[in-house]
């Protein structure tokens, strides 16, 4: 079992890093957690991203979950 690391900072950029650094990622529809999980292939996100649009902008190792 990994740990689970919560970390509050000032700062977007250290955030983004911290998030960027992650071997997971559950990310929301944002971009500010689509840039961060970029690099990663294990990823979960919400599918749809925003009901009604059809995105092309995941990559195929990563996982959908149906919401809404």
């Amino acid at each position: 079992s990994q740990p689970i690391v919560l970390q509050q900072h000032e700062s977007e950029f250290l955030d983004f890093h911290l998030m960027a650094a992650c071997e997971g990622h559950v990310i929301s529809n944002s971009t500010f957690s689509w840039w961060a999980a970029y690099n990663s292939h294990n990823v979960t996100y919400p599918d749809p991203w925003i009901k009604g649009a059809n995105l092309d902008i995941f990559k195929n190792s990563w996982t959908p979950v149906q919401w809404g």
